[in-house]
């Protein structure tokens, strides 16, 4: 796959008010990945989000626009390879890889934009 041609090292990192949970999974290896609990030390591809906003996600009450917005979701990545003499880097298009995984689990879309309007229009409805 994508992942572990690039030996992408995953991390994610939910942050609640006073300590984080963080799993990792290494596709680097040669055997079959296997999920970490805890930091590995080395890492190429993070995502950090608050568990009230993970647990929103997971429940269809939030939307990524609140989600990121709010400062609630954090990202980065340094993927290459080294090669024989060099550096590879991934292609543009990200076509063999997915730079943020959560997003793809939960996707952003015009549908969870429509049920975070509804909801919105719902609550201002009993507020009047």
């Amino acid at each position: 796959s994508g992942w572990q041609h690039w030996q992408i090292v995953y991390q994610l990192e939910i942050f609640g008010q006073g300590d984080s949970q963080v799993w990792t999974i290494d596709f680097g290896q040669t055997d079959k990945p296997k999920l970490h609990k805890g930091d590995l030390g080395k890492i190429n591809l993070y995502e950090g989000i608050s568990s009230s906003e993970m647990s929103g996600l997971i429940e269809g009450t939030t939307s990524w626009d609140y989600v990121t917005l709010c400062g609630n979701y954090r990202t980065f990545n340094n993927i290459y390879r080294v090669t024989d003499g060099g550096f590879e880097l991934p292609p543009e298009d990200k076509s063999n890889y997915a730079l943020e995984p959560l997003m793809d689990i939960f996707p952003w879309d015009k549908d969870m934009d429509r049920r975070k309007f509804m909801r919105d229009v719902q609550r201002w409805k009993g507020n009047a």
